[in-house]
């Protein structure tokens, strides 16, 4: 006797159920890493999932489980339609603390790719869903990561004003406070004050060491307060800082935070005439950046690489690296970034004797700089523009 369809429909609906609360048992919030099987079957499974309503609280834990580490593996436009999917989903069964959360997620992938704009769109979308459902905790992790996107877009005074406006809501032990601090931090480090820089990215950090198991949180902030004394000119604490961020990382197989550490790894390695030593990592730190399509980084990269090629006077391949990097920043529409292309592309014009052609990209960093956002963080960048057209002769 043959089965109707509805008996069918029954079965492996029920068969699908019970894998993914399997799988769901295999994804521990601990871990480092989700196993390579579990990652190909849940992307396997979701298809089906997302499409059967019924399935929505188990589909829901799966994707909340699976989305913070499918980020730390380096997966960006491959992961987000399934979190786009399940956006529309949570909105259909007005599971609002799902779609706040997977608003969030989205964003996050949208700021990893430099789409500031839709990046904003989701962001706040998070955190006005959080504000209504009061959950402070998430309300301000939305607030700080739209804080993080203005400093990323050069809006500083906007950044630390969010930061700030996400510490309020926190009391004075929450978890969430470390993430203010390193947006302070961060504005800190634009504005070039590198002592304010490091005390805040030092807070951060003590926070997040108070939790072990947060693993990822520690390296991030050990690497951002390598950064600051990188600026501050602080290079064997910034080396240690650096290198510790690299093994963390490691450990967790966060391939695209590994690359950033290398990346600024490098850039002590080029500051202290190695130029060579600083290429070797940036060849590495590129081949995983290209892979995920990190334009923002890609954008700081190419810039190094410009710099390096410089001191190895190979003006040529300078020159294609700036010109590419500039092209990013253009396209991300990042006024500060582009305006240090085009000065650092005129600095090797200069050098390489092309006195004309470096006149009209310092002209060029002046000009998107007065296009721009008023911000005290593009002073430095300002007065270095103004010396490099002093020191220029043509004729």
């Amino acid at each position: 006797m043959m089965m109707a369809e509805t008996e069918y429909s029954t079965i492996f609906h029920g068969l699908l159920l019970r894998r993914m609360e399997t799988l769901l048992e295999r994804i521990s919030p601990a871990a480092d890493r989700i196993p390579t099987d579990v990652e190909i079957q849940a992307r396997h499974i979701l298809q089906y999932s997302l499409s059967w309503p019924n399935a929505w609280p188990v589909t829901r834990q799966l994707l909340l489980a699976l989305a913070p580490k499918m980020e730390q593996a380096g997966h960006r436009d491959d992961w987000a339609s399934y979190l786009q999917s399940g956006f529309h989903l949570s909105g259909t069964n007005r599971d609002w603390g799902a779609k706040a959360a997977l608003a969030y997620h989205i964003g996050y992938i949208h700021q990893t790719r430099a789409r500031y704009k839709q990046a904003k769109k989701f962001l706040q979308l998070s955190a006005d869903l959080y504000s209504d459902l009061g959950n402070t905790e998430g309300y301000a992790e939305a607030t700080n990561r739209l804080a993080y996107v203005a400093r990323l877009e050069g809006r500083n005074d906007e950044a630390a004003a969010l930061a700030r406006l996400a510490l309020s809501h926190l009391d004075g032990k929450a978890f969430g406070r470390q993430f203010s601090y390193f947006v302070l931090g961060a504005v800190k480090l634009d504005l070039e004050e590198w002592p304010a820089a490091a005390d805040y990215f030092s807070k951060s950090l003590a926070i997040c060491r108070l939790y072990p198991d947060q693993k990822r949180l520690i390296a991030l902030r050990s690497g951002n307060l390598g950064t600051a004394y990188y600026f501050w000119g602080r290079f064997k604490e910034a080396e240690v800082r650096f290198e510790e961020a690299i093994m963390l990382f490691g450990q967790i197989n966060d391939i695209v935070h590994v690359a950033v550490m290398e990346m600024n790894l490098g850039n002590i390695y080029l500051d202290e005439g190695q130029p060579q030593d600083a290429l070797t990592l940036y060849d590495r730190a590129g081949q995983v950046l290209h892979m995920v399509n990190d334009e923002h980084h890609l954008g700081l990269l190419y810039l190094n690489y410009g710099r390096a090629y410089r001191e190895l006077e190979e003006y040529a391949l300078s020159t294609q690296y700036l010109l590419n990097s500039a092209a990013r920043w253009n396209r991300i529409g990042h006024s500060y970034w582009l305006a240090k292309a085009c000065y650092e592309l005129g600095v090797t014009y200069q050098m390489d004797q092309a006195n004309s052609m470096a006149v009209a990209q310092f002209n060029n960093a002046a000009k998107v700089l007065d296009e721009g956002p008023e911000d005290d963080s593009y002073q430095e960048i300002r007065l270095l523009i103004s010396n490099a057209l002093a020191s220029v002769e043509v004729g």
